[in-house]
């Protein structure tokens, strides 16, 4: 719902998107959410194993790398404020 498109980690930071959905529950109950969906840095670290010989670990540094990952913040209310909620 709030990663309609999937969640997967990318290389650059995606823009801020925000979007509203109203939901109906059995009771015919009118659910209004809001949803501001932005990326947050991911500090990636690879490293090689501990097993690996201290000659081949010299010629290769440990990998570091910057991921950005969505995340989503979520408003649900009865109340129809969606302006106010952006």
């Amino acid at each position: 719902f709030c990663q309609p498109t999937g969640w997967a980690l990318s290389t650059q930071r995606q823009q801020p998107t925000f979007f509203t959905a109203v939901l109906t529950d059995v009771d015919l109950v009118r659910h209004y959410s809001a949803c501001l969906t932005f990326s947050e840095t991911v500090t990636m670290t690879t490293s090689q194993p501990d097993d690996e010989d201290i000659e081949d670990h010299e010629h290769t540094l440990a990998h570091h790398s910057q991921m950005f990952a969505p995340k989503s913040l979520v408003i649900m209310s009865r109340l129809n404020y969606i302006e106010t909620f952006r």
